[in-house]
């Protein structure tokens, strides 16, 4: 470990984490410097996404033990949280989930495959609430030439992807912001 802290981009002394009786990573010393790529690399259950969650603020650590850009992880967590990127293998909460399962409930819903007054009275409710059929409307209508509520549908449109965004921020928490 060097001792230059103002060209280190991550200094880590001691680093230790035990879940339990079993120590996940124990007295780390690590030194990232400015501008250096870094990869953590070795065997499953190595600690290696332990103490990168102990560098990232995603572990609480104890004060002094992690600076990145000189900030100390344990007293200035949002500076550091502002500071690093963090892709973690697995990305997704539940690995089952696909972009399939989500998209083809709203895709159904929507009044892509078929003209509303053709739909059963529930799925024409669903449709009604579903942005899907918003951009339908707005794309058949610039499509066609006949755009009859095209401020409506991008309306909705933009309060939809807020309120995507919204959840999807509250939900990751730091790292979206």
């Amino acid at each position: 470990m060097t001792n230059d802290s103002a060209t280190d981009a991550v200094a880590r002394t001691g680093i230790a984490y035990a879940f339990g009786d079993t120590k996940a990573v124990d007295g780390l010393d690590l030194t990232v410097r400015e501008g250096e790529v870094f990869g953590l690399l070795g065997p499953d259950g190595a600690g290696k996404t332990t103490a990168i969650r102990r560098v990232t603020t995603l572990l609480p650590v104890p004060s002094g033990m992690v600076r990145v850009f000189g900030h100390d992880s344990a007293g200035d967590r949002m500076a550091v949280g502002r500071l690093i990127g963090y892709v973690p293998q697995q990305l997704s909460a539940d690995s089952g989930l696909t972009g399939q399962a989500i998209t083809m409930p709203l895709f159904f819903g929507s009044n892509a495959l078929h003209p509303l007054d053709i739909m059963p009275g529930w799925l024409q409710a669903v449709s009604k609430v579903n942005p899907l059929s918003y951009e339908v409307d707005a794309l058949r209508g610039l499509l066609l030439g006949t755009p009859a509520h095209l401020a409506l549908d991008f309306g909705v449109l933009i309060v939809a992807a807020a309120l995507g965004i919204a959840a999807a921020s509250s939900l990751l928490g730091r790292p979206a912001r």
